[in-house]
């Protein structure tokens, strides 16, 4: 698949924002977004695939799910089928499916994602990975309204339940290096259950 085409695709964890009636996350500290660097170049066909949640900053649509992933199949040469599941709090499977783009093929990292009962794109941004271990995903969305503070979603993704601290150290580096987290020497950052997971098969 052509790094420069446009790809419809859906990414883990900014699905669940369907399940949100026009709140996609919890206020971060700023009152912008941030001027990030992504991932040049992403190779799209490599990053298709199966993801684990590893880490991933506070927000409401995943408020109390463990096991969260994401599998991405190619359905033709625009499209992904990208299905994500997690389980909750209550031992129950959530399943949902949605949809993304590319609206610039010169910046193949930076997509925008729709749900179908969501108004407004979601920028899902890479800001670096190395295919087979990690990848480390940004989103923010700046003040709309009459709110002063911009919504920030982050998350450490990885090929396997567990990510071995080598990798976590390179996508700690591209987090900090964006300016992503820490906030005034606070991390938001929390961890991910990967175990007892019903959703999928370790």
């Amino acid at each position: 698949m052509p790094a420069t085409m446009k790809l419809c695709i859906i990414l883990v964890g900014a699905v669940f924002c369907s399940a949100i009636s026009g709140v996609y996350g919890r206020p971060g500290t700023r009152n912008k977004c941030p001027e990030v660097r992504v991932k040049g170049q992403l190779n799209l066909e490599q990053y298709l695939g199966h993801w684990h949640d590893i880490q991933r900053f506070p927000n409401d649509f995943q408020h109390d799910t463990i096991c969260d992933t994401a599998n991405y199949e190619q359905l033709n040469t625009t499209h992904v089928e990208v299905v994500n599941t997690a389980t909750a709090n209550n031992g129950s499977i959530i399943s949902i499916k949605g949809v993304a783009y590319v609206p610039d093929p010169a910046a193949p990292a930076k997509f925008l994602v729709l749900f179908p009962r969501s108004s407004i794109p979601i920028p899902y941004w890479v800001l670096d990975t190395d295919y087979t271990n990690y990848a480390v995903v940004y989103s923010c969305i700046n003040p709309q309204g009459n709110a002063t503070i911009a919504q920030e979603f982050a998350w450490v993704l990885s090929r396997q339940p567990m990510l071995q601290e080598q990798f976590m150290e390179a996508a700690r580096g591209a987090i900090q290096r964006n300016n992503v987290d820490p906030v005034e020497g606070v991390s938001r950052f929390m961890d991910t259950v990967q175990a007892n997971c019903v959703n999928y098969r370790m």
